[in-house]
């Protein structure tokens, strides 16, 4: 589930961010709202990682927020 909702914000963000984001984000009054919600979730998941408490228990977490710190990189600046 979690690596499925990761799936969906990246496509948001690769694909629609620059077409009809109002079409997709409807609670949202505009994309930078939007990926300031999903820095803060990367910047939640970074704390973890720099305290390596992201280890093998929570490996899941460790892909998603590689992922995540890649898409804000490229993307989301």
């Amino acid at each position: 589930m979690v690596h499925d909702t990761v799936d969906l914000i990246e496509y948001v963000i690769e694909t629609l961010a620059n077409k009809r984001l109002d079409l997709v984000l409807v609670y949202y009054p505009s994309k930078y709202d939007f990926y300031w919600f999903v820095s803060r979730t990367v910047s939640l998941l970074k704390r973890y990682y720099d305290k390596k408490l992201l280890n093998e228990e929570y490996a899941d977490f460790k892909i998603v927020y590689e992922r995540l710190e890649k898409l804000m990189k490229t993307h989301g600046t």
